[in-house]
């Protein structure tokens, strides 16, 4: 299966590692307008944080609140009709 979610957009999570409670800026780089699924998992795979979101042709900005999270390492899954992607956070405090 091929995914046309990676063919179609650059997604960049910074700062990374992020400091508790400072949002960190999801940048998805798209060449089409869709809709995306973000959601945000702790190391045992529990959802911390999900919401969805509208990316436009061209350059997108996305907090991710990291408010709540504790300091370790978390998945950022993004999915739509076109495919899924992860990418890593790694929260300091």
């Amino acid at each position: 299966a091929t995914n046309d979610l990676e063919r179609t957009a650059v997604i960049t999570l910074a700062p990374n590692p992020v400091l508790a409670g400072t949002p960190a800026l999801l940048r998805i780089e798209s060449e089409q307008t869709m809709e995306i699924a973000v959601a945000l998992c702790d190391a045992a795979g529990r959802v911390c944080h999900q919401q969805r979101y509208r990316v436009y042709d061209g350059d997108n900005q996305f907090e991710i609140p990291t408010a709540n999270l504790n300091a370790g390492f978390y998945s950022v899954l993004l999915q739509n009709e076109k495919g899924a992607t992860v990418k890593r956070l790694v929260v300091v405090e």
